[in-house]
């Protein structure tokens, strides 16, 4: 059952479905976002949850304005902005009314749109199966070439402003080309009149009057002008008249507008009979745009939270792992999360200072099982929340004037009507429960009360300064205590709940900080008894060291982090140093492959010489020798460039004998793949597709076998 409108408010429900409205992308799916439970039980709600998580596959935290998104493992996303309100036309239709042409257009744009949306999703189905299922009914798939046929029926006949083309239909054809003809033959005639009647007009133009064309003759002369009389000016020295020799056309153009009229009106007819019989399809069509508008708006809400799905799990407690408050989140505040968990028939009495958190840590409780049975994700790291169980919420200071009631009483009777209502597995959020009154008899009463409910065998959170409510646990099992936390050196909230553990009001702490005197707060503490002074003073101390520890927890964290943070800037700087280095040994070999080639041309043509006799000096061959031998000893597998490029080798090491014509092997000093072509002796032939080039064994690395 969903909570009344009073547990709505207290909880802030409205301003949530406020925003989930704001996200739809059409403003006929925000008219009509019902943001109340999912019907059904829990495989529904499970199942609109799935929904949601598929919305957000499909088109992931766009913006209701954003141009659809091409995706490459899915379907565009959708861009459901144009969507028509069309309902209330459909409906006409179908009772057999007639439609205008803006509603025979928003007809239309539905059928497009409906097609666009639903075939990549339906073709998608398997991806996709909970939002294809909206586009279907009993009878199947929606019937989208039916409904683009019905597009292009209403499209032939009606332009995108709303006019009915000529080509419509013979009939209106005709009928327009004969009263063209016929206006033009009536402004011919006009024309001529203008000037041989000039001396007989007030001025030389044609106006129209009482749908006929007509021309202003003066007053005193109208009886020189043949024809029917129109009208005459305010002063009335102008009659307008249309003369006879354009009556008889005018009467046609009559006749010809009429004819017009009633063939627009029987095309219009036509058309609205067509939507008559779609009227099933449409209605199927609007209710899934509209329907995936609304998991769209939901899918959006969720990337905006940065929420999660909730499990929906019969019988279970409610739990969630650090949740957010949601309207807090979405004003862009910093929110610390926190960790609630409450089951049937326990009950978790919050304590802690003023202004430290406790209301809206009930708030948040009671929101996210509201999203969660809409369907919604719920902004928390993990959610478990059961499908079933109302929940009563107790929030604010409520007078009833009306009733002579004060807040305490207004607050006593709202209890009471919870308690009468309550049963097993409810959840009830009570702020400040029993408060307004004496202290003790209020402490007492809030002890019976919470004792009560957790035997009816509800889910229980409330927030209390009371300190029997405090340690209630300390004598019921079914009651766990729990404390937001308060800073002692800054006397500030930390806003984060911790379980298990009772805090202190620091009445006195946020006194001061919020501008009540010393003195008149040290004068309070001297009043208190010594056995409430010694107890806050004992919780302030588990306060304080808690919080000392906390610190130096956080403090180590940040450590860690700066240290880990060092040594991956560290690891970077070591492997962009080896990048640059290796780059630079590559840049080197590069250039003395370069060398090494130019003077192997050198020694070649040296030897050419000697070949064919033409002596050069012994010496210039040695030189050529030795710069080669030189450059090569710098390339050797065993010399420095090898060695400071080993760890990029690929293969294994090729040995004397080992290579095969057909081996897949890397050429060290050129980086390069290639395959064995030939072998002899100690050399290689290489061949790097149509390329080959001659290599040692020793600078060869072994890929593959061939």
């Amino acid at each position: 059952m969903w909570p009344d409108s009073s547990t709505l408010r207290a909880l802030e429900w409205p301003a949530v479905a406020e925003a989930w409205r704001e996200r739809c992308a059409s403003a006929a799916a925000a008219a009509r976002l019902d943001a109340g439970p999912v019907e059904g039980g829990a495989e529904a709600v499970r199942g609109r949850i799935a929904e949601v998580a598929e919305a957000l596959a499909l088109a992931g935290p766009c913006s209701p304005q954003a141009a659809p998104v091409v995706r490459l493992d899915g379907p565009p996303s959708p861009d459901l902005s144009e969507l028509p309100d069309a309902e209330a036309a459909i409906d006409r239709a179908a009772r057999g009314g007639d439609l205008d042409p803006t509603d025979l257009l928003a007809i239309a744009a539905l059928a497009r749109l409906a097609r666009s949306t639903a075939s990549p999703i339906l073709l998608r189905a398997a991806s996709f199966p909970r939002l294809a299922a909206l586009f279907t009914d009993a009878g199947g798939d929606l019937d989208l070439p039916r409904l683009a046929a019905l597009a292009g029926r209403i499209e032939a006949v009606l332009t995108p402003e709303g006019d009915v083309l000529d080509a419509a239909s013979p009939e209106l054809a005709d009928i327009r080309r004969r009263a063209r003809e016929t206006r033009e033959r009536v402004r011919r005639t006009l024309d001529r009149l203008l000037v041989k009647l000039s001396d007989h007009l007030q001025d030389r133009f044609v106006t129209e009057r009482e749908g006929r064309s007509v021309i202003p003759v003066k007053a005193e002369v109208r009886s020189h002008v043949p024809g029917i009389v129109h009208g005459t000016s305010a002063s009335g020295a102008t009659a307008f008249v249309e003369p006879r020799e354009v009556v008889r056309d005018g009467n046609e153009l009559r006749m010809l507008d009429g004819a017009e009229r009633r063939e627009v009106a029987r095309l219009l007819r036509v058309l609205s009979r067509l939507v008559e019989g779609d009227a099933e399809t449409l209605r199927l069509a609007f209710g899934a745009l509209t329907a995936l508008d609304h998991r769209l708006a939901a899918a959006r809400l969720a990337a905006d939270l940065g929420a999660t799905a909730p499990e929906i799990v019969d019988g279970a407690g409610y739990v969630l792992t650090a949740a957010r408050h949601p309207l807090l989140a979405l004003a862009g505040a910093e929110v610390v999360p926190n960790d609630i968990a409450i089951g049937p028939g326990e009950a978790l009495a919050i304590s802690g200072p003023n202004a430290g958190g406790k209301t809206v840590a009930l708030k948040t409780l009671g929101l996210a099982v509201l999203m969660a049975r809409a369907g919604l994700f719920v902004p928390a790291a993990a959610a478990r929340v059961p499908p079933a169980g109302r929940v009563f919420c107790e929030i604010g200071d409520e007078q009833s004037l009306a009733l002579s009631l004060s807040s305490f009483s207004a607050h006593v009777s709202h209890v009471a009507a919870v308690l009468r209502r309550t049963s097993p597995g409810d959840l009830v959020l009570v702020d400040e429960l029993a408060g307004g009154t004496d202290p003790a008899e209020g402490a007492t009463l809030a002890v019976a009360v919470v004792r009560a409910l957790v035997s009816a065998g509800a889910a229980v959170a409330v927030t209390t300064h009371y300190e029997p409510l405090k340690r209630l646990h300390e004598r019921d099992a079914r009651v766990r205590s729990a404390s937001m936390g308060l800073d002692p050196a800054t006397l500030r909230p930390t806003f984060r709940l911790r379980l298990g553990e009772m805090g202190p009001s620091a009445a006195f702490g946020v006194a001061l900080r919020y501008g009540l005197p010393d003195a008149v707060v040290d004068e309070a503490r001297t009043l208190l008894p010594a056995a409430h002074v010694e107890a806050q003073e004992r919780l302030e101390r588990i306060d304080g060291l808690r919080a000392s520890a906390e610190r130096d927890a956080a403090a180590a964290e940040d450590a860690r982090r700066e240290a880990e943070a060092e040594r991956r800037r560290l690891e970077a700087e070591i492997e962009k140093a080896r990048s640059r280095e290796h780059s630079s040994i590559r840049d080197e070999v590069a250039g003395l492959w370069r060398q090494i080639h130019a003077m192997r041309e050198e020694l070649r043509t040296a030897r050419k010489y000697l070949r064919e006799s033409r002596r050069p000096s012994a010496e210039t061959v040695r030189a050529v020798e030795e710069q080669v031998d030189a450059v090569a000893r710098k390339l050797d597998p065993a010399g420095p460039v090898e060695r400071a490029l080993r760890g990029d080798v690929p293969g294994t090491e090729a040995t004397p004998g080992a290579c095969r014509p057909g081996d897949a092997v890397y050429v060290v000093s050129v980086g390069r793949e290639g395959v064995v072509a030939s072998v002899d002796g100690g050399d290689v032939l290489v061949a790097f597709g149509a390329v080959r080039m001659r290599a040692r064994v020793a600078d060869l690395r072994i890929l593959g076998r061939g």
